[in-house]
């Protein structure tokens, strides 16, 4: 074999071990990055479930799968023309479901005021003697809620259920 040769091969090999090596300390420092990575941000079992929770808790929002129930099926006397009224505040975006049953009066009214700095507004739906009513709401608002008797002549007793769904 000719020193030329010799010369070639071992340049060559030389080379290749350098690419060997370069490759060996690339990967012993990635693995050493990834190793403190893991001890930097492992998480418990309970971290990991509170992640979880979360998760599902934003994911329910996010498809108005929450509920709450704002008056449970509560029984109101009104006289004559009288109201009765109860306020809540809306966390989330959603509406609001009102059930109502009354022992007499066809003339239930259901008011629902929203109130904000930038969009105030007022529904009102008559009901009947058995009714449900749905408005939607905006988040942040306060909401006052008026159950009337818009009879004149006599009272009767009003059941009612106030569902509020975000």
């Amino acid at each position: 074999m000719s020193v030329e040769k010799m010369i070639r091969r071992s340049t060559t090999i030389k080379i290749i071990a350098a690419i060997i090596a370069v490759s060996v300390l690339g990967m012993l420092t990635m693995q050493g990055i990834y190793i403190r990575y893991v001890d930097g941000h492992h998480h418990s079992d309970d971290e990991v479930d509170a992640l979880n929770q979360d998760n599902i808790y934003l994911q329910d929002l996010l498809w108005m799968r929450g509920s709450a129930i704002w008056v449970d099926n509560e029984t109101v006397s009104q006289g004559a023309g009288n109201y009765t009224s109860w306020t809540f505040n809306a966390t989330y975006a959603g509406y609001v479901v009102v059930f109502v049953h009354s022992s007499y009066n066809s003339d239930v009214i259901v008011r629902l005021e929203e109130g904000g700095a930038y969009f105030p507004w007022d529904q009102e739906a008559v009901t009947g003697t058995n009714g449900v009513v749905e408005w939607p709401v905006l988040p942040n608002y306060y909401l006052h809620l008026e159950i009337g008797n818009n009879n004149t002549i006599g009272g009767t007793m009003e059941t009612l259920t106030v569902e509020y769904h975000y």
